[in-house]
């Protein structure tokens, strides 16, 4: 008997069912249901993926429990080591299902997901993204976790066209990753009068552990007498020691401890204490410098 040849829709109509086999499986039993579940969908390639996207709903709509499970599997998944082509087969489908989805809940999702598997060939296309009001928080996540060069120049060039919220989350996502090339538009931002903006700046500042930021997060934080306020002025001040005693840099946070030993308050003195005995050790109970800081 003569067979003819499947047409298109017979063609996706298989692809549906596979998908849809996989999820009425999901979530996995045990560690090797979830394997072989993950290796299927794999196997149906971005056209599989692209269509477990296309099946997510906003919140409050239908329930897409078991499609989240399946995505948020995958993007784990192919970060084990020995699937690169398909943790990058998985990172260009998502892409493209973030670019052609119109609705900013999902979107937003994806993009979580991406906070996993994501590599520096997504760093390109996150830009966009970094002055969408909804979108710029989970993209400048997934760009700290990727934590390359490429990522920090992305939130750089974002920085300089951002403000409001955005800028406040640019700042802090700089800070994460210690950027230094940032300094010196963060330097005019940590005198802000928002208080929040002026929070995020100066952590920035002490979490790059450069010298250049010390002037202005010990004026900071003995404006408030190192007390603890809304800034975190004196907690940004005391993480800005702990990077310079990491750097190397014993005799800088010798001047520094010794002072707030002499001026702080006693919980500021007393980790102002351990932060010299850890990077002094036996020489942290010594007398030091216990000047202030001259600029």
């Amino acid at each position: 008997m003569c067979q003819t040849r499947a047409t298109g829709s017979d063609d996706q109509r298989t692809l549906k069912t596979k998908v849809v086999d996989v999820l009425t499986e999901m979530p996995a039993q045990d560690e090797g249901h979830f394997k072989k579940l993950m290796e299927e969908m794999l196997m149906l390639g971005e056209p599989g993926i692209l269509m477990l996207t296309d099946m997510l709903q906003p919140p409050g709509e239908e329930d897409d429990s078991r499609v989240r499970f399946a995505i948020s599997g995958l993007a784990k998944y192919v970060t084990s080591t020995g699937y690169e082509d398909g943790r990058e087969l998985f990172n260009s489908s998502l892409m493209n299902a973030i670019e052609k989805n119109e609705n900013d809940y999902i979107r937003s999702f994806l993009l979580s997901q991406l906070q996993f598997s994501g590599t520096g060939n997504v760093v390109p296309s996150l830009g966009k993204f970094l002055t969408h009001d909804f979108l710029c928080e989970p993209a400048v996540q997934v760009l700290v976790s990727i934590k390359s060069p490429e990522s920090e120049e992305e939130l750089l060039k974002a920085l300089g066209k951002s403000s409001g919220a955005n800028q406040i989350t640019l700042v802090k996502a700089l800070g994460d990753l210690g950027s230094i090339k940032a300094l010196d538009e963060i330097k005019k931002l940590a005198v802000s009068e928002q208080i929040e903006l002026r929070k995020v700046s100066l952590y920035a500042l002490a979490n790059s552990g450069t010298p250049d930021g010390e002037k202005i997060l010990f004026e900071a934080a003995n404006k408030t007498g190192f007390q603890y306020e809304q800034t975190g002025a004196t907690q940004s001040y005391m993480l800005f020691i702990k990077r310079t005693g990491e750097a190397g840099e014993k005799k800088a946070v010798e001047r520094m401890c010794h002072y707030l030993m002499d001026h702080a308050p006693s919980n500021i003195r007393s980790q102002a204490l351990s932060l010299l005995i850890i990077f002094k050790g036996d020489e942290g109970d010594q007398c030091g410098e216990r000047n202030a800081p001259v600029y």
